[in-house]
Parts: structure tokens; C-alpha cells; sequence
């Protein structure tokens, strides 16, 4: 069930870029008590932590993050910037992404993935990418 949220490197450039939505999951990296950080972040899926312990977030965590759905992602991305990724075949290889902007076309990356479903993902970060640049 986890690759239907956004990656860690994802999730950050989406809060970077001013995502603020609710979601189902968060990325977090815990503090120890030698005050070193883990080197992988945690996935939490359920009950956000930030919202059940604040002080605990504030004194235990570093870089935590909302953890969206990748449908979350296509739909602010949308709704928020009026940017829309279109899936096609890329021939024989796979399929391809083009990344719009209202009428406007921005780019398009050929033969992503043999899946119609991470060839979104990866218009979807692609995406992100181009948001988060322009800040």
C-alpha cells in the first residue's frame, strides 16, 4: 500500500512548493536520545503523529512531512497550478508523459516506464520538480 503515497524527496518538494492538505500518512526521521539522526526516514501511516503530540514533534522529530496520495498530488497540482500530465504510449518501449500548463506545453519525457501508472508517478514528479524550481 505504500507506493500509493509520494516518496520522501517528493513529499518535501510539495510542502517546499506550499502543499498543506490533509493526509492518510507522514514521513518523519526520529531524534535518539544521542540526539543523531536516523539516516531513513519512517513512513506512518494512520494517525498523524503531529497531530496527536505536538510537543513530542517539536522535541523527537526532524523533517517530518505529510505523506500524500499520489491522486492527491495530480489533483492539487491541478486545482492549485492548472498543470495536467497526459500519459501515452512511447512506442514500442513503453509509455511517454507531457506535462501542460493550462493550454501550454512544458515538456514531455519519452518512454518513462512500461507502466501507464508509474509513468504518472513520474509525470507527477517531474512536476513537482518544475514547481519546486521556480521558488
Amino acid at each position: 500500500m505504500k507506493d500509493r503515497f509520494t516518496d520522501y524527496e517528493t513529499a518535501k518538494l510539495l510542502k517546499q512548493i506550499g502543499f498543506d492538505e490533509p493526509c492518510l500518512a507522514e514521513f518523519y526521521i526520529a531524534v535518539t536520545d544521542f540526539k543523531d539522526y536516523s539516516k531513513a526516514p519512517s513512513f506512518n501511516l494512520g494517525t498523524c503523529i503531529l497531530d496527536a503530540d505536538p510537543e513530542f514533534c517539536n522535541n523527537n522529530l526532524k523533517d517530518w512531512v505529510s505523506a500524500p496520495l499520489w491522486q492527491q498530488v495530480e489533483e492539487w497540482i491541478f486545482e492549485k497550478h492548472k498543470m495536467f500530465i497526459y500519459v501515452g504510449l512511447g512506442g514500442k518501449n513503453g509509455y511517454s508523459v507531457e506535462l501542460h500548463k493550462g493550454s501550454k506545453y512544458l515538456f514531455s519525457i519519452k518512454n518513462v516506464s512500461d507502466s501507464p501508472i508509474l509513468a504518472k508517478q513520474s509525470g507527477l514528479i517531474n512536476a513537482v520538480k518544475y514547481l519546486a524550481k521556480d521558488k
